[in-house]
């Protein structure tokens, strides 16, 4: 198990932590947590595709995860940590792909989405207009994260 991102779970019953199980086809494994010592498998792993890298935090009214699908970014969306959807866009949508992302949250509608680009490009210009504009990116060695247009 390797890339472990963690968030509070829903009503403060303690913790949700995502991994990489490279043993199993490199899906993303949930595991819950009431004092970050013992881990108990929680809800079904992501295994729509092969994936690394999770990042997961709650702007506004639902939680979402991103993942490096290793062609970009994939969103995931969550009510309750335990049933997600895939949303229908991935970031960024052209070159340069973003690779293991880190959400970072600020305040309760936005987050701040670090993110790896091999050619250190800034992958903001590549998003989809159908991402959510409270999100905001900045890459390795960028200044300050940027407002995509």
């Amino acid at each position: 198990m390797i890339d472990a991102t963690v968030c509070p779970l829903p009503d403060r019953r303690g913790r949700r932590m995502w991994c990489e199980d490279e043993r199993d086809h490199s899906r993303i494994h949930p595991a819950d947590s009431s004092d970050l010592h013992a881990w108990t498998r929680a809800a079904p792993p992501v295994t729509d595709q092969p994936q690394e890298g999770p990042t997961a935090f709650r702007p506004a009214d639902a939680y979402r995860m991103m993942t490096d699908n290793r062609n970009g970014l994939s969103v995931r969306r969550s009510t309750d940590l335990d049933a997600r959807s895939r949303e229908p866009y991935q970031l960024p949508t052209a070159a340069p792909e973003g690779h293991h992302a880190m959400a970072v949250e600020q305040g309760e509608c936005t987050a701040v989405l670090y993110c790896f680009t091999a050619d250190g490009s800034d992958p903001a210009a590549a998003l989809s207009p159908s991402a959510p504009r409270a999100w905001r990116y900045a890459t390795a060695g960028s200044p300050a994260p940027r407002t995509p247009r």
